[in-house]
């Protein structure tokens, strides 16, 4: 049979699912009761994997060696709540390989960080609840009745950050905002924004409004159709769009 690292990781990822799986192979040793002979007998097992008990989080799974393959392992590691998977083939020694699987998971852990999911230069105030907060602006949503006017956007958690890691490459966002047919009251859902990671969404949040917008009375109706009357015979628009002002900052890799 001929394989790959990433062959081996992805069975390995598969079958960490299984409870049962995950709780033998994190197993350091075992006492398997036996009937040789007729007679009960203990058989004592012992793990190869020396990484089990003493790198923090390891937790399994396989060692192996064969003439062609040469020392192998494919070991897993648990931490923040999930796993990493290191899978080594054909190392130079029984010693080396879980040496070479320490490194890779270090690499993987020094790759990962907490990203900020709002970065915008703008800030406003925005009072919820009786409370005042500098928040900032992820960007602004248009007002269908009032034709020229916008209200400042920010996510439902301005502080929210998610853990990424650069090996995955940057995060993208994808905004996209409702249709606010009258006014709107801070704190109100006007948006939902998603953020990417290698094809992948790793973070979402609803934008809400910033500030409290009045349903148009009479007189901005008037005024409404009077800017769209101008508009009409000097090709101009007063119409105002909705626009994003988050950015999403790249991640520098780590070697």
């Amino acid at each position: 049979m001929y394989s790959t690292a990433r062959d081996v990781a992805t069975m390995a990822a598969h079958a960490m699912k299984d409870e049962t799986f995950r709780g033998i192979v994190s197993m350091d040793g075992a006492t398997m009761r036996l009937q040789r002979n007729g007679a009960p007998k203990d058989n004592v097992l012992k793990s190869t994997d020396e990484l089990l008990g003493v790198y923090d989080g390891a937790c399994g799974i396989k060692t192996g060696t064969t003439d062609k393959a040469g020392p192998c392992f494919a070991g897993a590691c648990l931490g923040e709540g999930r796993y990493l998977f290191a899978v080594v083939l054909d190392s130079t020694s029984n010693e080396q390989r879980f040496e070479d699987a320490r490194s890779l998971y270090e690499w993987a852990r020094a790759s990962e960080s907490d990203y900020a999911l709002a970065n915008s230069d703008q800030t406003t105030t925005m009072e919820l609840d009786g409370v005042t907060s500098e928040v900032p602006v992820f960007g602004y949503a248009a007002l269908s009745t009032w034709a020229d006017r916008t209200v400042p956007v920010t996510l439902a958690n301005p502080q929210a950050s998610v853990n990424v890691s650069s090996i995955f490459g940057n995060v993208s966002q994808s905004a996209t905002f409702e249709e606010i047919p009258g006014g709107v009251r801070a704190g109100d859902v006007v948006g939902h924004v998603d953020f990417y990671q290698n094809n992948e969404v790793v973070a979402s949040q609803d934008l809400v409004a910033c500030e409290n917008v009045d349903d148009p009375n009479i007189l901005d109706f008037l005024a409404s159709g009077f800017r769209d009357v101008v508009g009409f015979f000097t090709g101009g628009t007063e119409e105002a769009e909705s626009v994003v002002l988050n950015q999403t900052p790249l991640l520098l890799g780590k070697n």
